[in-house]
Order: C-alpha cells, then sequence, then structure tokens
C-alpha cells in the first residue's frame, strides 16, 4: 500500500497535535468558515496551521490567528489568490 503525501501529513498532524480534516462551505481569501468545527472551543485553531490541498493558490499553508467558534470561522495571516469556497483542508 503507498502513501500519498497528503496521508503522511494527516498522519502526522494526528501525532503531534490537532488534525482536522474537511470541505469548508465558504470563506475568503482570509478565513474559510465550516459549521461542523462549531463543536470545538474558541481559539482552539489559534497559532496551529491550516492546509487546503485543493485551493489553486500556490502558497497553500497559512497560519490561523484566530477562531470563533459561534460561526465556524478560521481566520489565518496573509491573503490566498482564491477564496477557499468549498475547498477541502
Amino acid at each position: 500500500m503507498s502513501e500519498t503525501r497528503t496521508s503522511l501529513r494527516a498522519a502526522l498532524a494526528k501525532i503531534v497535535g490537532i488534525f482536522v480534516s474537511d470541505t469548508s462551505g465558504t470563506g475568503t481569501t482570509t478565513t474559510l468558515v465550516d459549521a461542523e468545527l462549531k463543536q470545538y472551543e474558541d481559539d482552539t485553531f489559534n497559532d496551529k496551521w491550516l492546509y487546503v490541498p485543493s485551493n489553486a493558490a500556490v502558497d497553500r499553508i497559512r497560519l490561523i490567528t484566530d477562531f470563533a467558534q459561534t460561526s465556524g470561522t478560521i481566520t489565518f495571516r496573509g491573503a490566498m489568490a482564491a477564496a477557499p469556497d468549498a475547498k477541502a483542508y
């Protein structure tokens, strides 16, 4: 069985801390909104890393600066070339 880069990243993330994988509903170039994330407390993802593998942007890794539980919104540093609308992360 061969491993992909994505599966290896997921395995490593699970070992070192919080790992969440899903598909977002909406977003902007600096936010990602996913109602499924409302189960986590405010600021759970602060200072963690966001990786969007299916985004068209070349640089798809961002530092999360804020998480709002009420809306399931992740805010990250540095705008992406395209909004992560309905994208996997």
